[in-house]
């Protein structure tokens, strides 16, 4: 099979050039899923990718994302969700995707300022 012959090259790729799953799965036509379940196989530990490097929980209490500044963690939310405390005084729950990739900035107060003007 194609994973015998390739398996070093596989493992080059994910481990020293540090190439995702999904861009090795396009130089091979097949899915993540497929790379993923045989680096487990050959017993390679999956890395820490960025989403997983940013997810340290404790890092990001008392970070501050645009308007809002991050309290606690709020675990009655699933994907993982933050309350945060916006300028004006509200709190909020946001999850941490948008935290980090910067679509939510804010409880929503800054967009009835801008409609009022």
């Amino acid at each position: 099979m194609i994973w015998d012959k390739e398996r070093e090259r596989i493992v080059h790729l994910y481990t020293v050039r540090g190439l995702s799953l999904r861009e090795i799965a396009h130089l091979y036509d097949v899915s993540h899923s497929t790379i993923c379940k045989y680096l487990a196989r050959w017993g390679v530990k999956r890395k820490a990718g960025k989403n997983r490097r940013l997810k340290n929980l404790k890092g990001m209490t008392g970070q501050q994302f645009g308007h809002l500044c991050v309290i606690k963690q709020d675990t009655s939310k699933y994907p993982t969700h933050w309350f945060c405390r916006c300028i004006c005084g509200k709190r909020t729950s946001v999850s941490r995707d948008k935290l980090i990739r910067g679509l939510k900035k804010s409880c929503g107060c800054k967009r009835h300022e801008k409609s009022n003007i």
